[in-house]
């Protein structure tokens, strides 16, 4: 609770501005803006955390599992194994010059690249889009899961939407036309933070994915 407290994505998300109010998509049908993130069960049940079911009592529920894990293990494998196998990270602060750590930064990023280019074929997404692709009658013109697509439609599923569509990626700071509160005000990010805490729509969302 205390790494999200101080963390600039959940701060931005808190605050409504992170995703970009024009930003939806469609998942399972029903139209939603926050992007959900896969997380242990060690997070709370707030609307944009996809954790895994408590009480999987079907096989459907046990193959989510599953495959949150899987996909969870990946992204951690991503950015934290290679950590513990590249030392030059390690200690930063000995280096003697801003200069240096920055090319350190970006020797690591290289090492990492080269890694993930390396292995991606065996990541559980990688097979999961493979499979999809060969199946191809479960797909949409354009290559994605006809389950999920990115649209501009209205916004649904959402407790502030009548002020977040009211605005123009040209008027990001649009004033008050009656049908919400004004984007950035206290009040704007009081609704932003309850929607992305909403339990109840963090079970819609495990039900929908």
């Amino acid at each position: 609770m205390n790494v999200m407290a101080s963390s600039p994505l959940i701060l931005d998300v808190n605050a409504g501005a992170w995703p970009q109010r024009t930003y939806k998509y469609t998942l399972n049908g029903r139209s939603r803006r926050l992007l959900p993130y896969a997380a242990d069960a060690g997070y709370p049940r707030n609307a944009l955390f996809a954790l895994p079911h408590l009480k999987p009592d079907g096989p459907k529920l046990l193959v989510y599992n599953f495959l949150q894990e899987a996909g969870r293990k990946d992204t951690e494998r991503l950015y934290a194994v290679w950590w513990s196998r590249w030392f030059i990270m390690k200690y930063p602060a000995r280096y003697v010059s801003v200069l240096r750590l920055i090319k350190t930064a970006k020797a690591t990023a290289i090492l990492h690249n080269m890694d993930v280019d390396h292995k991606r074929h065996g990541f559980i997404a990688a097979v999961r889009r493979s499979a999809a692709a060969a199946d191809g009658g479960s797909r949409t013109g354009d290559g994605q899961s006809a389950a999920f697509t990115k649209d501009a439609g209205p916004q649904q599923d959402c407790a502030w939407g009548e002020a977040v569509a009211a605005a123009t990626p040209h008027e990001p700071e649009a004033a008050d036309d009656g049908r919400g509160p004004i984007v950035g005000s206290a009040r704007y990010m009081h609704m932003a933070e309850t929607e992305a805490k909403n339990t109840d729509r963090h079970l819609s969302l495990l039900n929908d994915l």
